[in-house]
């Protein structure tokens, strides 16, 4: 190792045990080690293989956001190189030993991914974590570059050790920041599902209940870390209820958004209540990567006979046949298919729904559904 690379090499392992101590640090290792090795970007990902969960920090955000990240998640199976990349442990690779040109350049991961951010040529090393979970080093380089050489992977290969004790020491701060503090304590015994999500959707916390909720597939679910509706259209309320937080001023916090969504398999819906924490919860929320976070309750409303529906319904007011048609319009159906199970002109069930906005004092459909529907769930 020349004079002048050491000295490039050891100021990277001293920025490396200080980002190791302070997630702050990392952009100037990865500055650092960006221009030991010629890079035009270089990145610490952590990455669940599982579930396809991708986390990254990043030397140049501007041209690695959200979307691109997001967008690598979702082809990561089919990139060539991660099968080598994820078998080799410890071991410095770099793209042109594992994955011909040809190969790689016919893949969706480089065309869709990889070629829109510039990226021609990659090296990286993996360091496991735990199982499924790998941690990685990486150095990207542009087409008009040339390509990683042995000596690239050996001075990488000098720094391995080093990545070993300080993804260790990391690892070790995180998992002493994520003792449950009492309040987490208590959401993980709650009996009903409570997530907390950023304002994107990207699940951030959530307890055993939701976890079981999620993974039975019951008209939500987990894409790469993010929650989403089954149904275009729940998907739709879903994000609204979100905007609405999205949107809160300081010190002016939204309502609670209650959204129904409807359930696979079962006669029933699947209500969820989107609000902001509550100053009580305190530490327990991890906030968005925005500063914007939103708790999320679930609750799978059981299918109610036809008859108890009607009867909670006619506390308003309504006779058998409205309350029949309220019952199918909180449980998601639109007036055209409620009318269509109800055996009525939809001209009727709308003549129907105006009565019932004037017996119940409500204007709108979606207002009507969200005041019957809380009625319902606190029935539960």
């Amino acid at each position: 190792m020349q004079a002048r690379q050491q000295g490039q090499f050891l100021d990277a392992v001293d920025r490396l045990y200080a980002a190791a101590l302070d997630s702050a640090e990392w952009r100037d290792f990865l500055s650092t080690t960006a221009a030991m090795f010629g890079a035009d970007n270089a990145y610490v990902s952590r990455i669940q293989h599982d579930n396809r969960a991708l986390d990254y920090v990043v030397l140049h955000q501007p041209n690695w956001n959200a979307v691109s990240v997001g967008r690598y998640a979702a082809l990561m199976d089919e990139d060539p190189r991660m099968p080598a990349f994820r078998g080799n442990p410890f071991r410095p690779l770099h793209c042109r030993m594992v994955a011909p040109e040809k190969r790689l350049h016919a893949s969706r991961t480089y065309n869709e991914a990889l070629k829109p951010l510039g990226i021609e040529y990659t090296m990286v090393v993996g360091l496991p974590e735990s199982a499924g979970v790998t941690r990685y080093l990486g150095f990207t380089r542009g087409p008009s570059a040339d390509a990683f050489d042995a000596g690239d992977l050996s001075l990488l290969h000098e720094l391995v050790p080093h990545l070993q004790r300080a993804f260790a020491i990391r690892c070790g701060i995180e998992r002493q920041r994520r003792q449950p503090t009492t309040a987490e304590w208590i959401l993980e015994r709650l009996p009903f599902c409570v997530l907390t999500a950023d304002i994107a959707g990207k699940v951030l916390q959530m307890n055993a209940a939701a976890r079981d909720f999620l993974s039975a597939r019951r008209g939500l679910r987990l894409v790469n870390g993010y929650l989403r509706a089954d149904r275009g259209a729940d998907q739709d309320k879903l994000e609204h209820a979100l905007s609405a937080i999205r949107a809160a001023g300081p010190g002016a916090p939204p309502a609670p958004q209650p959204v129904l969504l409807t359930a696979n398999g079962v006669n029933a819906p699947v209500a969820l209540m989107v609000s902001v924490p509550t100053a009580d919860m305190g530490a327990a929320v991890e906030m968005g990567p925005d500063g914007g976070v939103a708790v999320i309750s679930i609750a799978h409303v059981p299918a109610r006979p036809a008859a108890d529906q009607e009867a909670m319904l006619r506390l308003f007011g309504l006779s058998p046949a409205q309350a029949r048609l309220a019952a199918l319009l909180v449980s998601g159906h639109s007036v055209k298919e409620a009318a269509a199970l109800l055996g009525i002109a939809e001209n009727s069930a709308r003549q129907c729904l105006k009565i019932i906005f004037s017996k119940t004092g409500i204007r709108r459909q979606a207002d009507l559904v969200r005041v019957l529907g809380n009625a319902l769930t606190l029935r539960i």
